[in-house]
């Protein structure tokens, strides 16, 4: 979009390490998308950059309260606060609250009347569930959507046996041999949620969130299993799951393997994101977006 007003951006993303690449293309850019360790790298190496910084966006700004990112951002704002002090500052977050927002506005010189925005539009209606397993299977009870009522409000509408315990019988292809298995196991909660996930995915794209990194793994796998089965009793898998070319597989799959399980779900349409810290032996951490 910014190319097709005359500028020129060019992103540059990862850790603070140093590729020589990152001043060449700084210099030729009128934007630049960095993340923070970039902006910091930069800072450092070429500070004459900063001359020509009109205008700072802090995308994620609540990322300053991070454990292991957030002191390092807060040290790279206020330098930036102090070294281009006529800069303008332009902090983002959908998560903070009103009234530390009011906080960031005093640390980036705002007035607090004029300096903070807020809105609550959304793109689409947004509407809060609860997921109950039944003798009869899956109910899904939704939150009546009228404003001022408190947590205690009572469910006004919900779909019953959404999600039926189903046992699938199929003939494995290395072995030849029948076999049982059922899904989803209601004791399993990646079972659960990957069969609300297969279900819903075919009213548009699902995120399932997860609070920690090995239980987003164990979601993505369940959710494969779930393919695998539908595809092993010759029932049609929604057309996202089918067996497709995904660039983000590709790339994956130069830098991991085609052996590796976030490739092998890729491939199938179920991308894995998250940041787990950097392993002793220096692999890479799958950063894979489906």
């Amino acid at each position: 979009m910014l190319g097709e007003l005359g500028f020129s951006a060019t992103s540059l993303l990862g850790g603070p390490e140093n590729t020589g690449v990152e001043e060449l293309l700084a210099e030729d850019s009128h934007v630049l998308v960095l993340t923070p360790e970039k902006a910091d790298l930069l800072l450092r190496s070429r500070p004459d950059l900063l001359t020509q910084v009109a205008l700072v966006v802090l995308d994620e700004g609540h990322i300053v309260g991070d454990e292991t990112r957030g002191p390092q951002f807060e040290l790279l704002i206020s330098r930036l606060l102090r070294r281009i002090s006529d800069a303008r500052f332009l902090f983002l977050s959908a998560v903070v609250p009103d009234v530390t927002l009011k906080e960031f506005a005093t640390w980036l010189r705002a007035p607090v009347d004029r300096g903070v925005v807020s809105s609550s539009w959304r793109p689409a209606i947004q509407r809060v569930a609860s997921f109950e397993w039944s003798a009869t299977g899956g109910v899904l009870r939704y939150r009546r959507s009228s404003e001022g009522e408190n947590e205690q409000v009572a469910f006004a509408r919900f779909l019953p046996r959404l999600i039926p315990q189903r046992q699938f019988e199929f003939v494995k292809p290395s072995t030849g041999r029948r076999n049982t298995r059922r899904f989803p196991d209601s004791t399993n909660r990646s079972h659960l949620i990957a069969a609300l996930a297969y279900e819903f995915v075919n009213t548009g794209p699902v995120l399932m969130f997860c609070a920690q990194t090995n239980f987003a793994e164990s979601c993505a796998k369940a959710l494969a299993d779930r393919i695998e089965l539908a595809q092993l009793t010759e029932e049609t898998p929604p057309s996202c799951f089918s067996r497709q070319r995904y660039p983000s597989a590709e790339i994956a799959a130069a830098w991991l393997g085609e052996d590796d399980s976030v490739v092998r779900m890729l491939r199938t349409g179920v991308g894995v994101h998250h940041g787990p810290p950097w392993s002793a032996a220096g692999r890479c951490p799958p950063r894979c977006r489906g």
